[in-house]
């Protein structure tokens, strides 16, 4: 009877009516039952579980109560309408629930026999006006939790271990810094002014995620063509010079067979890359850092092609038609001999579709440069001399020396494998309203 009076459903309702999961409220009510919780305590977790002070997950999934209104997904629905719909049906099931009251006829007007008046139904209406439909983490069971927090515990004992050794390579690694300081200051003055060389690289293979198709012309570079989809990743596996490798260029590129020229597919020749990943033959994956490009579109730098965020990425809006390029850095210089080929990745995930990369090519970096070596900042407190270093910049050279010193890098990365290696929690979205 509680699930009837709470209007309790598998599915949306209205027209589409698409299942939902909201099962967990369910299973909150039958315990919450069958521990025979006080009914001030069941009725105040189900309208403010989440204003009670540290909140328990379960409280919080309580107030899915009032998430059990209809949700309507039609296209061209108007999303604000249906979001009113639903703090109206919040209001009155309020009232009819726990004040006894069918307070809908005061939506629209005061009647002199109801007794409330439409000036205090919209008093409560804001307090639920004033709630988000939001999701909250909660456990699948008491089970698997119970197993979850067993296995997290040894998984825990295991990663302290593995920080524990970083942070006893990274204080031996402190202890080198004068060192490691005199050893960059040498490696920069030798390289200043020094142009490095530029390679085309070859093409074993370039395939889409999605439908595009690819046509290599004379210059080295590919130029793609056949249906655009709105998002894609080209992989390029690419045959690396015989000699040091210390940095990958993408060039993009201008062509008459596409939109203003581009170099991209997208609208007015642009094109957003979002990520620009690159791995060894053998999955290895190969770091990078320090992204510089010739052009950036406001808004659209290519710093985002490397922070892992889809959402960001590199654009050249405002200079399209025109030929452009970007470079990454390699953290640690490949040996293109033993390595042999590389295969790199151009995520293309902009969210509003068919913006990909239109005609390009990619340029090996051949031997050490100053911007090969360390990141700008960092090459910057090498030349202002270690005796001037803060705590804060000891830290920036330390993070740094960390990814180039080999022996701190296998501890860190045995520590990274760890972390990552932690079981799985056993959560899942509950939809509740929150303040």
């Amino acid at each position: 009877p509680w699930l009837d009076v709470a209007r309790y459903a598998d599915s949306n309702g209205y027209s589409i009516d698409a299942p939902r999961q909201i099962w967990k409220y369910r299973d909150w009510v039958v315990n919450a039952l069958n521990r025979d919780e006080p009914f001030d305590q069941f009725v105040l977790e189900q309208l403010a579980g989440d204003l009670l002070p540290n909140a328990t997950p379960e409280q919080k999934l309580a107030t899915a109560f009032h998430r059990q209104t209809l949700t309507n997904t039609e296209g061209g629905v108007d999303q604000e309408q249906f979001r009113n719909e639903a703090v109206f049906d919040r209001t009155e099931t309020t009232g009819a629930v726990w004040l006894g009251l069918t307070v809908g006829c005061a939506r629209c007007h005061t009647h002199k026999y109801d007794q409330i008046s439409q000036r205090e139904y919209y008093q409560l209406f804001a307090f639920f006006n004033n709630a988000d439909e939001t999701l909250a983490k909660v456990g699948k069971s008491a089970s698997a939790l119970a197993e979850y927090e067993k296995a997290n515990a040894a998984h825990l004992a295991k990663l302290r271990e593995a920080e524990a050794k970083v942070a006893a390579a990274r204080e031996s690694l402190k202890e080198r810094l004068p060192a490691l300081e005199k050893e960059l200051h040498v490696k920069l003055a030798a390289l200043e002014g020094k142009k490095p060389e530029r390679k085309v690289l070859e093409f074993s293979s370039v395939k889409a995620k999605g439908k595009a198709t690819f046509t290599k012309l004379d210059d080295g570079s590919w130029l793609a063509g056949g249906d655009q989809t709105k998002q894609d990743t080209f992989t390029v596996t690419a045959k690396l010079p015989a000699a040091t490798v210390s940095a990958l260029v993408l060039e993009v590129l201008p062509d008459d067979s596409l939109p203003d020229k581009g170099p991209g597919r997208g609208n007015k020749g642009n094109f957003v890359l979002s990520e620009f990943r690159v791995q060894t033959k053998g999955g290895a994956k190969v770091e990078l850092h320090s992204p510089k490009a010739d052009y950036e579109q406001v808004g659209w730098k290519v710093a985002g092609a490397l922070d892992g965020n889809e959402e960001t990425g590199w654009g050249v809006g405002g200079g399209v038609g025109k030929p452009h390029n970007a470079t990454f850095q390699l953290t640690q210089p490949l040996d293109g001999a033993k390595t042999g080929e590389v295969i790199v990745s151009l995520d293309q995930k902009y969210v509003k579709g068919n913006h990909c990369i239109g005609r390009f090519r990619l340029i090996a970096i051949t031997g050490e440069t100053e911007d090969s070596i360390a990141p700008a900042e960092v090459r910057r407190l090498v030349r202002v001399g270690l005796e001037k270093w803060t705590n804060e910049n000891v830290a920036e050279i330390l993070d740094w020396a960390v990814k180039r010193d080999p022996a701190t890098r296998t501890v860190a990365a045995e520590a990274e494998k760890i972390a990552a290696s932690g079981p799985p929690p056993p959560f899942m979205d509950a939809r509740v309203v929150a303040q």
